[in-house]
């Protein structure tokens, strides 16, 4: 990141300097033809001064038709200056009457004309050709020393520039850089903690969720969740196996009371809203039971006991889990018990009967014995009270001998 800032530092610096350099050049290369052209203007106007001396010296020689001494002064003015390339004296028809050539320039030129009026119809053009490559090279050397401090100016510009920003910019921007750095760091470092418990926190509720699915799978109570319009959100394999489907998709999504909880014993239409395993998800309140029948798949019922109880999330009702057993063998079993302990209690009555009527049989037997004791105990009594003796088999005198 450090690294980073540092290049688009000196991107920025770099750009810049090129910006400012060309700012410079074409300032220049601006100047050299401003130049160029003041130099032209002042070029064309000291040839027309030049001419206007001319014509002061060559007039009275042309008026007079003297063009030998026209000739003289043109080759005399072009010799004192090196730049002149050529002057002439030219009439109104093209005809020459006199004329100075000089040397030849490969450079630029400057031409300029002047004309002299004789009088009358006749006129005369002094026409002049100078080199103005004199001109254009002392500007060149002029712009070339003008971009080189223009380049040196450019260079220390760039130099203060740097070492000003630096100052100013680039350590501030270093320390928030680094700032910036450590706060990364720390980002990334909470980043990777939170990540961390994150995985932990999944990998948790994975191993949770594998523990309730084992625990679904392989509960022998049948299963299944409902949301608050009463469909089926899962469902465990005893589940789909009680009601005689062949996978738990056939289940998911649907109305449980429209699949197994639609008529009643007798066949008649149960409505959803008079079922009381809906109760759990819509009165928010548990239910329990063992007086329904479910139907299967293929239309058979069977005898349930169910368990239904609403399911929370954050505070929110989002439906209920429902639990179920077949209890149709259970049910004949307390049927079978019921009868037999119904036989049972009628045999238990008549032996009662039975018993009681031997019983008051043998209490009226006891009670004549105990008359006939009676009776015998008050004639011994009375025996003896007269005297006589009991007969020696008599059974109440506890035995005897025989007389």
């Amino acid at each position: 990141m450090k690294e980073l800032g540092r290049k688009k530092y000196y991107a920025a610096l770099l750009t810049f300097s090129g910006m400012l350099l060309a700012f410079l050049l074409v300032g220049g290369v601006t100047l050299n033809a401003l130049q160029r052209s003041l130099f032209d203007g002042e070029a064309s106007r000291l040839a027309a001064q030049e001419l206007a001396l001319v014509e002061r010296f060559t007039r009275d020689a042309l008026l007079r038709h003297d063009y030998s001494l026209v000739e003289d002064v043109l080759v005399e003015w072009g010799r004192r200056d090196e730049h002149v390339l050529r002057v002439r004296a030219v009439t109104h028809n093209g005809y020459v009457l006199a004329s100075y050539e000089g040397g030849q320039s490969g450079g630029p030129t400057l031409q300029a004309s002047s004309t002299i009026d004789l009088g009358g119809t006749e006129s005369v053009v002094l026409e002049i050709l100078k080199d103005r490559g004199h001109y254009y090279r002392v500007l060149d050397r002029f712009i070339e020393r003008q971009i080189l401090w223009s380049l040196l100016l450019t260079l220390l510009f760039g130099i203060a520039l740097w070492q000003t920003l630096r100052r100013l910019a680039l350590v501030p921007m270093q320390k928030e850089i680094q700032r910036r750095r450590e706060a990364e760091t720390s980002l990334t470092r909470a980043r990777d903690e939170l990540e961390e418990r994150v995985i932990e926190r999944t990998r948790q509720l994975q191993e949770r969720e594998q523990q309730v699915e084992l625990l679904l799978n392989s509960t022998a109570e049948a299963i299944f969740g409902l949301d608050t319009q009463g469909n089926c959100t899962f469902v465990n394999p005893a589940c789909v196996k009680t009601l005689g489907y062949d996978t738990a998709e056939a289940l998911l999504g649907k109305s449980m009371h429209e699949v197994m909880h639609h008529s009643r014993r007798d066949g008649s239409t149960y409505r959803d809203r008079e079922c009381p395993i809906y109760q759990a998800f819509r009165n928010n309140e548990g239910s329990h039971g063992d007086d329904e029948v479910l139907w299967r798949a293929d239309g058979t019922s069977f005898d349930a006991e169910y368990w239904s109880y609403p399911i929370h999330s954050e505070g929110k009702l989002i439906g209920s889990v429902v639990t179920f057993i077949d209890i149709s063998d259970r049910k004949r079993t307390e049927q079978e018990l019921r009868h037999y302990r119904e036989n049972l209690e009628k045999e238990v009555q008549n032996r009662t009967h039975q018993l009681q009527n031997a019983i008051d049989l043998m209490s009226g037997r006891e009670a004549r014995m105990a008359e006939l004791k009676e009776v015998i105990r008050a004639l011994r009594t009375q025996i003896e009270a007269e005297g006589l003796r009991p007969c020696a088999d008599d059974p109440m005198v506890g035995g005897g001998r025989n007389d």
